[in-house]
């Protein structure tokens, strides 16, 4: 999960970062139409239950 989450917030930077270049207005819109769902995305995949490890593994069954 932990890297699927670094990937969405790079997404999200590199969006911020392409639309650097663009009048305030735009960069906005963008910001809504663009960077907002998917953040929601991310706060909703942080905010599911965490799946246990379930024990160790070693040694191995019979």
């Amino acid at each position: 999960m932990t890297a699927e989450a670094l990937r969405r917030i790079a997404d999200l930077y590199a969006l911020d970062w392409r639309a650097r270049a663009l009048d305030a207005a735009v960069r906005q819109l963008l910001r809504e139409q663009k960077a907002l769902p998917k953040l929601q995305a991310l706060h909703d995949r942080l905010q599911l239950p965490r799946r246990r490890h379930p024990g160790p593994c070693w040694p191995p069954p019979d």
